[in-house]
């Protein structure tokens, strides 16, 4: 079964980053001021990607589509595991196939103190045993170059106003949980131990790096997993985005619009509906 077709984008690796970067620095100008909340900047970061992103046809990922579904939690259940989760399903040239599951959990930098007031060491802890690829997903109001290198960053030319092509700057990095339990601190000394998201999602998630396999909780939102969930001691994140590559080749095509745009149909993800609502 298939769901709604999207236009396919050519575009790179670096300039799918440099896509993530433009949608954080709107967002970030549009919320600081009036709703600068997890909840709230998470769910357009989601969905952001998905409208910006979703179809582009990666000519340095082996000439993959890559296809983005943001679902949240549709109704409350009695344990949750993490703010965000990004399945990750990798169909290879070759024929073969991998899929797995990242946990992200959000917070962001507090206005008055300027620190990452409402991270708990405890709750990390607990994720990290559960999850120990898990990282942590900071949101700041201000561009952050301290990051670790990732190879591309000539981080002397960053500029403000110019956080592109290369990410010299950020305003959103992800931490490994683990590494962030070693030096349990709340404040910007995390940023050495971090990358820019657009990177960890361009580069490292999107080539299979940093997932857990046959998680628990990878089983716990597929559909085939409980239809009558509310039975069930289930722990899930708040938000997930499905994320499906494929080989260009093997996409299945479904018309060109009117403007000659090449559309195609969005493969199925197997969500469970019982449990997450798409994000639009």
């Amino acid at each position: 079964m298939f769901q709604d077709s999207v236009e396919i984008q050519k575009t790179t690796l670096n300039k799918f980053c440099q896509g993530i970067e433009e949608l954080i620095n709107e967002l970030v100008k549009e919320d600081y001021v009036l709703d600068w909340e997890e909840d709230t900047l998470t769910r357009k970061f989601l969905s952001r990607l998905k409208n910006k992103l979703n179809g582009s046809l990666i000519s340095d990922l082996e000439n993959r589509v890559v296809f983005l579904s943001p679902f949240k939690l549709s109704k409350p259940v009695e344990y949750k595991f993490g703010d965000i989760a990004i399945i990750v399903n990798i169909e290879y040239g070759d024929g073969d196939n991998i899929e797995g599951i990242a946990f992200l959990e959000a917070k962001r930098k507090y206005k008055e103190s300027k620190n990452y007031d409402a991270i708990k060491w405890e709750q990390l802890e607990r994720i990290n045993k559960n999850a120990p690829h898990s990282q942590l997903l900071l949101y700041d109001f201000r561009d952050i170059s301290e990051f670790a290198s990732t190879g591309l960053v000539a981080k002397k030319s960053a500029t403000a106003s110019s956080p592109m092509t290369q990410l010299p700057v950020t305003k959103f990095v992800s931490v490994p949980i683990n590494k962030a339990l070693q030096v349990k601190k709340k404040n910007e000394r995390l940023y050495k131990l971090s990358l820019p998201i657009s990177y960890q999602i361009g580069y490292r998630y999107l080539n299979g790096f940093d997932l857990d396999f046959k998680n628990d909780k990878l089983a716990a939102v597929k559909k085939d997993f409980a239809k009558n969930y509310e039975d069930l001691n289930l722990k899930v994140p708040e938000y997930l985005i499905y994320v499906s590559i494929v080989p260009d080749k093997s996409v299945k095509e479904a018309r060109f619009s009117n403007d000659k745009k090449r559309m195609e149909i969005v493969p199925e993800n197997g969500i469970n509906k019982n449990l997450y609502d798409q994000i639009k």
